[in-house]
């Protein structure tokens, strides 16, 4: 027996793997598309209705975007791009502006002085309430201003 089926050819399965070489594995691919400056730029051909992004390898920091349209038309715009580096960590507590913050200790007790100027005011408005229904009206009540607490 040969290994010639009966339409002369060799089996697939035997071949398959030589008239395809990636099938097992795929080869990784970053689609970035590097050109030679705006010339390649404008030389790089797309289909229709597509995007492609182009990375300058003679200019750093120059990108393209070639978009075409529905017959094949295509426009070129040109960026420039630079990397921000971000820092996520805080090595040293002199580099923060702490001006600008209160601490828990102190907010602490500057809530405790707003609650008790509060429960004065609260007191005093009710005093100053009954003494208006008796019909005295005390000098340092009426000279005090009456303050208005408004809950958002």
């Amino acid at each position: 027996m040969n290994n010639v089926n009966q339409m002369g050819s060799y089996p697939r399965n035997q071949f398959s793997s030589y008239f395809n070489p990636v099938q097992g594995t795929s080869a990784p691919t970053n689609n970035i598309i590097w050109v030679q400056g705006i010339e390649g730029a404008k030389a790089w051909q797309l289909n229709p209705s597509s995007m492609a992004i182009l990375l300058d390898s003679e200019t750093e920091g120059k990108m393209y975007i070639k978009v075409s349209d529905n017959i094949g038309m295509s426009s070129l715009r040109v960026f420039n791009y630079t990397e921000e580096i971000i820092s996520s960590k805080v090595t040293n507590d002199q580099d923060l502006d702490l001006s600008q913050y209160v601490k828990k200790e102190e907010l602490k007790e500057l809530l405790k002085e707003i609650l008790n100027e509060q429960s004065i005011s609260t007191a005093a408005s009710e005093s100053d309430k009954s003494a208006e229904s008796s019909g005295t009206v005390s000098a340092e009540s009426a000279a005090k201003p009456k303050v208005v607490y408004v809950k958002k």
